[in-house]
């Protein structure tokens, strides 16, 4: 009888021992939870490192062929993105969106402005989880891109790897274009930032990757938040110049300088295909400095 008793006592749990046991499930868990959404992030991150260098590996293939950075095409609402199509293997849009753009086709209408490319956006910008986006004024909708080109320092400045036709010293170019060859950027392509992150707004006045109606929206300065020259009425406000910085998606200004959802910084690309993500405490000199092709500054060491 004693021996049946004891197998009994041991076939079970007590209470103070089952909650003992959820709660060092719980305490597990919670350890666990955020090294998950850690190692998902450094994922995002890293894929979103590689997108840039994808791009600039494009960017690179479009020098070979042409002798020079995708300028700014005859259609100025016609962003660079579209230029190198053909070097991220997507061939059949661009053709045929060159057929449209011979037949006149207004910029809205055109096949690649609804068009979601992959490798134009960043897996961290939680605004991606939709295929399309609306202009905020026109309602128009569109693909997106996390991704812009650096006109330099500023747009007023103009004097990186992708400069706007509307910067101020565009013109005084020694050949009268702006056309940039990899021979200008004096600064070397290590020490010359072309790329840059930049999300998405909740409301978006920019951000298509293939046009636009605002010209110059995919080329951007590093250190600027605005573009004085957009010309639209609904960011007059932000007509003033700040640091690098993190950015909110519910701030209209903050879709006008770049920025991103990662941790601590934003990734940039070097004009040699090389990409790292810039903190956003970095030292504003050492960045503008980065940012130019010919600025003849010692070299930086960018951490």
């Amino acid at each position: 009888m004693t021996s049946r008793l004891r197998l009994w006592k041991r076939t079970g749990f007590t209470l103070v021992e089952l909650m003992v046991t959820l709660a060092i499930i719980g305490v597990l868990v919670s350890l666990l939870i955020p090294a998950v959404q850690a190692a998902r992030e450094s994922a995002r991150r890293m894929h979103c490192q590689s997108n840039l260098r994808q791009m600039a590996l494009a960017i690179q293939s479009f020098h070979s062929r042409f002798g020079y950075v995708p300028p700014p095409p005859k259609n100025l609402l016609i962003h660079w993105h579209y230029q190198i199509l053909p070097d991220l293997e997507q061939n059949s849009l661009f053709r045929i969106t060159e057929t449209e753009l011979s037949n006149r086709f207004p910029w809205s209408g055109l096949t690649a402005l609804t068009t979601p490319i992959a490798i134009f956006e960043c897996a961290s910008d939680p605004r991606n989880s939709d295929s399309y986006k609306t202009h905020w004024i026109s309602g128009i909708r569109f693909a997106s891109t996390n991704y812009v080109g650096l006109t330099g320092q500023s747009l007023q400045l103009n004097d990186g790897i992708f400069p706007s036709p509307y910067g101020l010293f565009a013109s005084n170019r020694a050949d009268g274009s702006i056309r940039i060859r990899f021979g200008d950027v004096l600064d070397g392509l290590s020490n010359t930032f072309a790329l840059a992150e930049r999300s998405i707004a909740d409301r978006p006045v920019v951000g298509a990757w293939a046009s636009s109606q605002e010209y110059g929206s995919q080329s951007i300065g590093s250190l600027e938040r605005t573009n004085p020259w957009f010309g639209t009425p609904s960011i007059s406000v932000c007509e003033d110049v700040i640091e690098f910085g993190p950015g909110d998606s519910k701030q209209l200004c903050d879709q006008l300088h770049p920025w991103s959802h990662h941790s601590g910084g934003a990734n940039f690309s070097n004009a040699d295909t090389s990409v790292r993500l810039i903190d956003y405490a970095i030292d504003p000199v050492i960045l503008g400095a980065m940012s130019t092709i010919a600025g003849q500054e010692a070299a930086v060491m960018v951490p």
